[in-house]
Parts: structure tokens; sequence; C-alpha cells
């Protein structure tokens, strides 16, 4: 398994994951919206993406992680907020979501970051199994609030997707 960070060059490889992930959010299929998203994301260096491809030479990804900076005013330090997490379901059970968070976890160090928070569904107790795996431990001290300021959210998607606040700290 071959993971390196993305560039706009792979934009395309990696919409096909992209919207597959959203499939599985079953959040409605928006194409052209989740393209500029992606690219607006990359080109603006609003996040970092890594990608997992079979190896050095493949253009074919089969998982992606992206990864939001944040600042923390009381620890006076900056971490990063993995966002989203996704391998190809032909790819699961392969290493393929581990080697993305090794190589998160290798970045987020490198640039000095204080840690990796995550947010994941109460529901999606794979994923928090591979996360208590690779040492994100669950935050039990605080509550996760959203104030809805978009019709692109619905509050009946936030009941169905409360999650779990999950940190790696280095």
């Amino acid at each position: 398994m071959h993971i390196r960070q993305a560039t706009i060059k792979d934009l395309k490889s990696i919409l096909v994951l992209f919207n597959q992930y959203r499939d599985f959010y079953k959040k409605e299929r928006d194409e052209i919206s989740a393209e500029e998203f992606l690219s607006a994301s990359l080109l603006k260096n609003q996040s970092i993406i890594f990608i997992a491809t079979e190896d050095e030479d493949s253009n074919q990804v089969v998982g992606f992680a992206r990864l939001i900076p944040g600042y923390c005013s009381l620890e006076l330090t900056k971490y990063w907020v993995l966002y989203d997490l996704y391998t190809d379901e032909n790819h699961r059970h392969k290493g393929v979501a581990t080697d993305l968070l090794s190589a998160i976890k290798t970045f987020a160090t490198e640039d000095g970051a204080s840690r990796v928070d995550l947010q994941t569904a109460h529901t999606n107790l794979l994923a928090q199994k591979l996360y208590e795996k690779n040492g994100y431990k669950k935050d039990e001290a605080f509550c996760t609030y959203t104030l809805v300021l978009s019709r692109k959210v619905n509050e009946c998607n936030l009941d169905q997707e409360k999650t779990a606040r999950i940190s790696m700290k280095k």
C-alpha cells in the first residue's frame, strides 16, 4: 500500500471514493458540488488529504483521509482534525485505514501538532475499534453541540449521526 499527500492532480481519482463516502452516510449525490468542495479544499489549502493507492505507480485511490487544522487557545497549540476517512469496500480489512492513520500520525507529529481529534457516529463500532486500536482515546469529558446555520444540514441528520469525540494525543 502506498500513502501520500494528494494534490489537485488527484482530484478526479479522489472524487470516486468521496462520492461513495457520502453515499455511505446517505447524503444526496451532488457530484458537481463535491468536486467544487474538494477542489477548493486542495487549491486553497483548507485541508490536507492523504490518499492510499495499491502501489506507487497506481492512480486508483482505494482510501483517503482529510485533515483540517485546529488551534487550541487553552493548550496554545495547533492540532489536526481527522474529518473524513474512507476505504473502498473491496479494500477493507487490508490495512488501508491503518496505513492512513499511521501517515496522519507521522504528518501531525512532524507538523508540531499536539493531537489529532476526530468524531465518528455512535453506531460506527468498527471505526471506533479501529481508532482505539491505533491509539485514539474516547473523550468522555466534552459534549459536542452544533448550531445549524445552513439548510444543507438538517437536524434529522444530526440526530442520526450523534458523534463521539475521540482524540489521539502525542
